[in-house]
């Protein structure tokens, strides 16, 4: 190769490196701590107590913590309309109803009945009547009050056992609530972050899909200049290819998770 040669392809290689746009890429500045800590919170099982219907129903809303309003709305609105957590809420109120039963067992049981009679008797061919004439009558009125009381004596513990038992079921009942309450929760909250990223990612394929196919247009100016190889210029077109299909995919992602 000649000396006039070699200095024309440094020429153009310069060239080439001059018009290749710089990207500046912004500086991010995250102050990471050095240690973190979860705060403790009540127990959801304990906040649970002593609940019975979805009115007095006490979760820790956690999503509050995140700052986002429109999550935080999205999450009450499905924790006010599933039908689930209705059912389960029922469910408490039918174990706490059973648990006072057997518990009432253990209790004296007192039972009263009261019962009225009223008769009246006809003494016919009686020789003497009333100075009018007619029948001699007589009427009988009689009332009479039952008082019964019982009481089981629980020598085996039996009674307190079954009490027992049923009061494990109140605590089960309230478990699966608190458990149901943060398992919708956790979904509203899962597949609104799955929509963002979605969306996130369909805007970088975007950009990344314009960034190529003007990278593409600028390689294969210079390939009609003399300036590239057709190599470059079908690498060029193959990544923008890459990237409107990558481009497609992230869209059939944000699709998929808006449905």
């Amino acid at each position: 190769m000649t000396m006039r040669a070699c200095l024309c392809l440094i020429a153009a290689i310069l060239a080439g490196c001059a018009a290749v746009p710089v990207t500046q890429h912004p500086q991010i500045d995250i102050a990471t701590p050095v240690a973190w800590t979860a705060q403790e919170t009540t127990s959801t099982t304990t906040a649970l107590a002593d609940t019975t219907s979805d009115d007095s129903l006490a979760v820790s809303s956690w999503w509050q913590d995140l700052g986002d309003s429109t999550l935080a709305r999205l999450i009450e609105e499905g924790l006010t309309g599933n039908h689930d957590l209705a059912a389960a809420t029922h469910r408490i109120d039918m174990v706490v109803a059973q648990a006072r039963i057997v518990g009432a067992a253990s209790q004296p049981q007192v039972a009263v009945s009261a019962d009225g009679s009223r008769s009246r008797r006809n003494f016919i061919g009686f020789p003497i009547g009333p100075a009018g004439g007619g029948v001699v009558a007589s009427t009988t009125t009689g009332v009479a009050a039952n008082l019964l009381v019982s009481w089981e004596v629980d020598l085996w513990g039996r009674l307190r056992a079954g009490h027992a038992a049923a009061l494990a079921d109140v605590g089960a009942a309230q478990a699966d609530l608190a458990g149901a309450y943060l398992s919708v929760a956790a979904q509203i909250a899962h597949l609104y972050f799955a929509v963002i990223e979605a969306q996130h990612q369909l805007d970088l394929a975007t950009s990344t899909v314009t960034s190529q196919e003007r990278s593409a247009q600028q390689i294969e100016d210079r390939y009609n200049r003399g300036l590239r190889t057709s190599l470059d210029l079908r690498l060029a077109r193959s990544s923008a290819a890459s990237a409107r299909a990558a481009a497609a995919f992230r869209r059939a992602q944000l699709d998929g998770s808006t449905r």
